[in-house]
């Protein structure tokens, strides 16, 4: 009797810690297999009638074939946008933040707030002036007037977080490069940027899963059914086939998550590492 109550004294802490993250992880994974579930059926109204197709088979995968065939040419287009996007982004941003983390320069201080009160600004509120300067210069209907503006509205962001971890890098390394003659171009490229994985691919994935399942402004500016980017094109097919059958926007939702799931595969331990490296800190 002592020995039982002991081990539930001990052990009763994890016990509900573990029974909470399983009721936590059957909530969130429930929706993703009910989603995947139902891709694989057509014109059904029942989301747990189990799937088959007219000939009696158990699993039906006509619904990619038909979406696929529907959303190729947008899939590419996001694709383009996203790397693009990401590429962009990071890129720029971490220049940007290895020149107020390493350099001197007049009024530093003030423009990094300044860019910092960029974050501040909600997206909408600048959504009309964004949208005018891109029909301006005439990049309306243009997969560039969607990258540049993305690119522009993310770079605060990518700023702060690579200065603030390009601060903690060693300033030795830094003056023995300087004494052994390295070009500041070499130095980010050979020095900063390897030593500075972790953050890069933190970047890197949050700005690809931003630009991936971006909605409005790719709407906004891609009028051309043919530009169009994947998460338009998926709206306006659940629209279209709600009132039949969600099963074939269900296959394109599908679809649509195999690029994220590969990206973090590959960069989920870098993403980690870079969240937990203390990269937010001020």
């Amino acid at each position: 009797m002592k020995r039982q109550t002991h081990f539930f004294q001990r052990y009763l802490p994890q016990i509900v810690i573990i029974l909470c993250i399983i009721i936590l992880l059957v909530m969130t994974l429930f929706p993703l297999v009910l989603l995947v579930f139902n891709s694989f059926k057509l014109y059904t109204d029942d989301p747990l009638q189990w799937p088959s197709d007219s000939n009696g088979n158990m699993f039906t995968t006509e619904g990619y074939a038909l979406v696929w065939d529907y959303i190729k040419g947008n899939y590419v287009n996001s694709l383009v946008i996203t790397f693009a996007v990401s590429i962009g982004t990071t890129l720029f941003g971490s220049m940007a933040g290895y020149a107020f983390a390493k350099y001197d320069f007049p009024f530093k201080n003030a423009i990094f707030i300044a860019i910092l009160a960029f974050m501040m600004v909600p997206g909408l509120l600048t959504l009309i002036s964004r949208y005018s300067l891109i029909v301006n210069i005439g990049l309306n209907d243009n997969i560039w007037g969607v990258i540049l503006p993305q690119i522009s509205a993310s770079l605060p962001f990518a700023t702060f977080l690579t200065r603030t971890f390009f601060q903690g890098l060693p300033k030795e390394m830094f003056e023995a490069a300087r004494m052994d003659g390295i070009s500041e171009s070499k130095k980010f490229y050979s020095l900063v940027l390897p030593l500075s994985k972790p953050i890069i691919i933190t970047l890197l994935v949050q700005t690809f899963v931003s630009q991936w399942n971006d909605y409005l402004w790719s709407r906004l500016v891609l009028q051309s059914e043919d530009l169009q980017t994947l998460p338009v094109v998926l709206v306006n097919l659940t629209d279209t086939l709600g009132p039949i059958s969600y099963c074939i926007p269900f296959a394109g939702y599908v679809l649509s998550a195999i690029p994220l799931i590969i990206i973090f595969i590959f960069g989920n331990k870098k993403f980690i590492e870079g969240m937990t490296s203390g990269a937010f800190k001020m």
